[in-house]
């Protein structure tokens, strides 16, 4: 699976290494991206990785990307954060009209996008479009974001539209402009996602700018290629659980380079030369190896199978979301080994551990990699429905 173009760009994420890793802790204390590090990932053309060809963006496939990713997050987990952002808000553009993914790119394919996804809207029909009100969590980059989206239910009468039975819900998308931007974003880690809130009051988004969440898709002209028919399950595959791989493989590096010369409290000998610190690091070494193997195996398989015209079945989608999860739990278990390894060291807002341990549990929260989606691949194994409907898209 290993491309030139994946090289080059993996090359290229390692080369901003310098920049990423000076403005960590910055990040992490300001709450958003610095300018100079958002800057460099334009410049640098990671922001376009699922923009089309057609609209001047480069298009790699799902491995590729995660492995850009991955790299990134080893220096600094909120420019990992803004690319999966970015990122992800390209790959559902596949899903608008033309002339709206135009409006988006066709002048700048290093757009900014910010989403928030989780907690839907209730928008109304009004003639031409969906009118929103209210206030949303979660929108991470949003202050750097050119548009944002959000996912509204359809209302009609103050129950929501229902097709099939299932609630209809569609994406709106809008200039950045056009929504305030509440700061709530005051949290334990991942501190530079910038992952504040969005507020829009009878905000009327044309009919052009959105599309139904949860239908099969045709991608349009722009988007003829197998990146935009792979599942959405493969595509989140290769943003989430690559940032928390890129933390963990950082705190175990880090850990290593701690324990040559540091002599813990009322010990004759190096960390180095502690079994019980050798043991922690060769237990996170095994679940962030067997982890990031398991993902990778997984993302190689579903972007071979849509290459080669062949639908992933619902179950293969539940792998793909069980990878995901195993990723994030296992990066987290590791960074607190290490955390734990390191001692009073790792106590410091100076340590590079310290924020690992931070971002880390942070990250395992996240709605759709959280723990408690071993319930839903527990639940399509057991030929149940599974309560996250995000697996079958």
């Amino acid at each position: 699976m290993t491309t030139l173009v994946e090289r080059d760009l993996v090359a290229v994420a390692r080369d901003l290494a310098p920049v990423m890793r000076a403005n960590s802790q910055r990040s992490d204390r300001d709450a958003r991206l610095p300018a100079e590090s958002v800057n460099a990932l334009r410049e640098a053309g990671l922001l376009r990785m699922y923009v089309p060809r057609s609209l001047g963006g480069l298009q790699v496939d799902p491995v590729t990307h995660a492995r850009v990713q991955e790299e990134l997050s080893r220096h600094d987990s909120a420019a990992g954060w803004m690319l999966q952002a970015t990122s992800s808000s390209a790959w559902w553009c596949s899903r608008l009209p033309t002339e709206t993914a135009q409006e988006i790119y066709a002048s700048d394919p290093d757009r900014t996008l910010s989403v928030s996804f989780a907690f839907p809207y209730e928008g109304v029909q009004v003639d031409g479009g969906l009118r929103l009100s209210g206030q949303r969590p979660f929108a991470s980059n949003v202050s750097d974001a050119s548009w944002i989206w959000v996912t509204s239910l359809t209302m009609d009468n103050g129950e929501p539209v229902r097709v099939e039975g299932t609630p209809m819900v569609r994406a709106a998308f809008f200039p950045a402009s056009e929504a305030k931007i509440v700061r709530t974003w005051d949290t334990l880690g991942m501190r530079g996602t910038d992952s504040n809130d969005v507020s829009v009051e009878n905000l009327v988004v044309p009919e052009r700018r959105t599309f139904r969440i949860g239908i099969d898709h045709t991608p349009g002209p722009l988007y003829d290629d197998p990146l935009y028919r792979v599942p959405a399950m493969v595509v989140a595959g290769s943003y989430i659980p690559a940032v928390a791989l890129g933390i963990a493989r950082d705190a175990i590096d880090e850990f290593v380079a701690l324990a040559q010369g540091k002599t813990p409290f009322a010990s004759a000998t190096t960390l180095r030369e502690r079994a019980t610190a050798q043991a922690k690091l060769g237990r996170a070494e095994g679940l962030v190896r067997s982890a990031r193997s398991y993902l990778y195996d997984l993302l190689a398989f579903g972007w071979e199978q849509t290459v080669a015209g062949v639908e992933l079945t619902l179950e293969q989608r539940s792998e793909m979301l069980l990878a995901c999860v195993q990723a994030i739990a296992a990066s987290a278990q590791a960074v607190d080994l290490v955390y734990s390894a390191a001692g009073t060291s790792a106590v410091y807002k100076h340590s590079r551990i310290e924020q690992h341990f931070r971002d880390a549990s942070v990250l395992r929260q996240q709605g759709f990699v959280s723990e408690s989606r071993f319930e839903t691949v527990g639940q399509v194994e057991l030929g149940l429905p599974p309560d996250l409907g995000f697996v079958a898209l």
